[in-house]
């Protein structure tokens, strides 16, 4: 028998005993509780607070055996990853994590870009792994003879390679699980692409001294953007059952629309996300005029939408409520939670993001996490909002993994101190 065979057979060995798991876990009843309740909460129907983590620094975990990547081939691994990753959430941070009876395998989709690169002028940190670099991005638009080389990204579809993936993850699996291709989620983050094509600087003088280039900037990028979502629908990649929109879960019966047609994927059919994390630093009158006025144009065309990400929006929230369809929004570590609540009342989702900083310190910051968590838990209930509570952005946990079990422990003991 040759090499390679035995190196298949030793793969598909690894990934059915890790199949096996899930698949036990996904069959436990408790599953379709939690699947309840973020239904109930998607519909703004919640049972109470959930909780979640993601964006986590993998890196620091390395040295967990459970974590140890052994397949050998290249496909495998990551899928071999997905089955690792999912199963270690589940035995030390599970929260409210739904584990399906089913592994994503994504779509081979292509993307032809924008005609231009990211330039990175300067890197600084990154001590600990990539994730904790600060960069300096070079100005890849400075001037209307740049703005006008940049072209609409043509996107492919390779069917051919898709249906390869999906049945070698099938044959891989044996049945245990099934196997989903995923598709494109629509995203609208437009002002975050051009800080990267630009930096942080010359958009913030552009603001005070060229606003008619910005403008000009975003008239562009948007028009692309609504393009790629019509070549999206065109070539039906769209996905309808992705389970997080930007790191928050998607549970609901509200989607996809009631004439959907699984032959032509339209974008009102989807979860979307956006975000202008830049407009931390800008008033609510320029989030209105360069963020809003594009955006809504976007999200016109989707179905429900999960809106920012560390930008503080709790003085934003009367602007945002001018776009169609959105139904979470990000309370950052730097958002007043308490107008937050106040200003989404019940109408919509406030998408707690607790401050990943208390788990980064010398000791873990037990007091602070609880002091968030019951501040929140107060604001939410006195306005009657939905809420949830995503740790993301870890950059780090002091290479002590277990600082993430404690904390979900913490916040999981708050709500039921606070449901009591």
């Amino acid at each position: 028998m040759s090499n390679s065979m035995t190196n298949r057979r030793s793969d598909y060995d690894i990934l059915r005993a890790l199949a096996t798991r899930q698949a036990e876990i996904a069959s436990l009843p408790v599953q379709k509780e939690t699947l309840r309740n973020w239904k109930r909460i998607n519909a703004l129907d919640p049972i109470k607070p959930m909780v979640s983590v993601d964006q986590i620094c993998w890196e620091e975990f390395q040295g967990d055996e459970a974590l140890q990547l052994k397949c050998a081939d290249p496909f495998l691994r990551k899928l071999e990853w997905n089955l690792r990753a999912t199963l270690y959430r589940w035995a030390h941070f599970p929260c409210d994590l739904v584990v399906p009876a089913h592994v994503d395998i994504p779509m081979a989709i292509g993307n032809s870009g924008y005609g231009i690169d990211i330039v990175m002028e300067d890197t600084v940190g990154g001590e600990l792994h990539r994730n904790s670099e600060t960069h300096l991005f070079a100005d890849q638009i400075a001037d209307e003879d740049a703005l006008a080389r940049i072209v609409c990204p043509v996107i492919t579809h390779d069917v051919r390679k898709s249906a390869e993936h999906k049945a070698l993850a099938e044959e891989a699996l044996g049945g245990i699980l099934d196997v989903r291709m995923a598709g494109v989620t629509p995203v609208f983050r437009v002002w975050d692409e051009i800080t990267f094509f630009r930096g942080v600087t010359p958009i913030l003088y552009d603001f005070a001294d060229r606003p008619e280039f910005l403008h000009a900037i975003m008239e562009k990028f948007t028009n692309i953007h609504l393009n790629l979502l019509d070549q999206y629908e065109a070539l039906n990649v769209l996905d309808t059952g992705a389970p997080f929109s930007h790191c928050s879960p998607t549970h609901t019966d509200l989607l996809p629309t009631e004439d959907y047609d699984p032959e032509r994927v339209l974008g009102r059919d989807c979860w979307a996300s956006g975000m202008a994390q830049i407009f931390s630093s800008c008033s609510p009158a320029q989030f209105d005029e360069f963020e809003i006025a594009y955006a809504k144009r976007y999200y016109a065309r989707c179905g429900l939408v999960n809106y920012g990400c560390c930008e503080p929006l709790h003085d934003k929230v009367h602007l945002i409520r001018q776009m169609h369809g959105i139904r979470k929004v990000s309370c950052s570590p730097w958002a007043d939670v308490r107008v937050m609540a106040e200003q989404l009342g019940s109408d919509y989702v406030l998408l707690r993001k607790p401050n990943p900083s208390f788990l980064s310190g010398d000791a873990l910051d037990e007091a602070s996490i609880r002091r968030e968590t019951r501040e929140t838990l107060a604001a939410c209930r006195v306005n009657g909002t939905p809420c949830e509570f995503i740790l993301k952005d870890i950059t780090t946990v002091m290479r002590q993994p277990e600082r993430l079990d404690r904390w979900a422990q913490i916040v999981k003991e708050e709500i039921a101190d606070f449901a009591g």
